[in-house]
C-alpha cells in the first residue's frame, strides 16, 4: 500500500521509498475471523464488516480541501461523508475538521473496541468495505497496519513515519491557515496545547461541557471566511498541495527535521539485512490454541 499522493511526494525528500506490507491487505482482512468463528471469540479478530475502520480520524484542513477538490468521481463518495461532517459546526475549525468528544471517551476507556465495535465505524467507510477518502487519508490511517512484513523492525519505522507526518500535519495546517489571513489570536485558542486532553490510556475525564463544547464564535475566528468555509478549505489544499520538502523544512521549527532522520534511521534498519551483533530468544505465547 503506497502513502496517498501528498505525503508519498513529499517522504521522496528523505526517502528513496516506502515499503510495501504485503502482509496487511485490505481486500483480504487478516484479522477477520474465518468462517465460523465470531468476532468475539478472540481478542486477535476483527468484525467483519468494520475492519480496523473504527477510528475517527480527524482531518487536517488540507486535506479536507484537497477532497472537495478532487475531480476523480471515485472519490464522490468520500466527499459526501465531508460535507457531512462540515455540517457539524462545533466540530469545524480553520485548522480542520475534529473528533466528537463522545468517541474519544469511549475510545480511551476500551481499547477492546477497536476493530470490533460497528458504533464506531469511521463517518468515511463505504458500505463495500473500502475508504472515501483513501487517496487523501491522514497520517495515522496511512501508516497504520495490522500485519508487518519483518515484524517488530517494520513497526518502529510505520510508527516513526506516523510521528512525522502528524507533526507536518499539525505544521501545515497552522501555516495554511495563517496564509489565509485567520486571525492569529483566534488560531491560538485551537492549538493542542490550548485544549485540556486527558492523557491517551488516562482515565476518562470528558464532562457534560466536553460533549457539548463548541467552537470559538464562527464570523470572528473565520474572519473574511465566514460563510465561505468550503472555499477556504479548497484554498488550503491548494497552497499546501504547493509545497516541496524543502518548502516544508523551510517552514517548520527544529522538530520536523528530527523526526525526518528518525524516520530515515527507521528505514534503514528495515532495509538492512545485517544480522545483529548478538543473537538472543525471543518471548512466545500461545494466545489460542484450536484442537484442529
Amino acid at each position: 500500500m503506497a502513502l496517498p499522493p501528498l505525503y508519498s511526494a513529499l517522504a521522496a525528500g528523505f526517502l528513496p521509498d516506502t515499503p510495501p506490507e504485503t502482509e496487511a491487505r485490505c481486500d483480504a482482512c487478516a484479522m477477520v475471523p474465518s468462517a465460523g468463528r465470531a468476532p468475539g471469540d478472540t481478542t486477535l479478530s476483527f468484525d467483519p464488516v468494520t475492519r480496523c475502520c473504527t477510528f475517527y480520524p480527524e482531518l487536517p484542513n488540507f486535506i479536507v480541501g484537497r477532497i472537495l477538490s478532487e475531480p476523480d468521481p471515485a472519490v464522490v463518495s468520500g466527499r459526501r461523508s465531508v460535507n457531512a461532517r462540515l455540517r457539524n459546526r462545533p466540530l469545524v475549525s480553520p485548522l480542520g475538521l475534529g473528533r466528537p468528544a463522545a468517541h474519544s471517551l469511549v475510545y480511551r476507556s476500551d481499547p477492546n473496541h477497536f476493530g470490533r465495535n460497528r458504533t464506531l465505524r469511521c463517518p468515511h467507510h463505504q458500505d463495500d468495505g473500502s475508504c472515501g477518502i483513501w487517496a487523501h487519508r491522514p497520517a495515522v490511517c496511512a501508516t497504520w497496519f495490522c500485519k508487518y512484513v519483518r515484524g517488530r523492525t517494520g513497526q518502529q519505522f510505520w510508527q516513526s513515519l506516523e510521528t512525522l507526518l502528524r507533526s507536518i500535519e499539525g505544521t501545515l495546517a497552522v501555516w495554511a491557515a495563517t496564509e489565509l489571513g485567520i486571525d492569529p489570536i483566534g488560531l491560538a485558542q485551537l492549538l493542542p496545547g490550548q485544549r485540556e486532553r486527558p492523557e491517551r490510556g488516562g482515565p476518562a475525564a470528558a464532562t457534560a461541557a466536553d460533549m457539548d463544547r463548541r467552537a470559538p464564535e464562527q464570523a470572528a475566528l473565520w474572519g473574511r471566511w465566514a460563510g465561505r468555509e468550503r472555499a477556504f478549505f479548497r484554498e488550503c489544499g491548494r497552497v499546501v498541495g504547493s509545497l516541496s520538502w524543502d518548502d516544508v523544512l523551510g517552514i517548520a521549527g527544529p522538530e520536523i527535521p528530527i523526526l525526518a532522520k528518525a524516520a530515515r534511521a527507521a528505514f534503514e534498519r528495515l532495509r538492512s539485512r545485517e544480522l545483529p551483533p548478538r543473537l538472543r530468544v525471543g518471548e512466545f505465547r500461545v494466545v489460542r490454541s484450536d484442537p484442529t
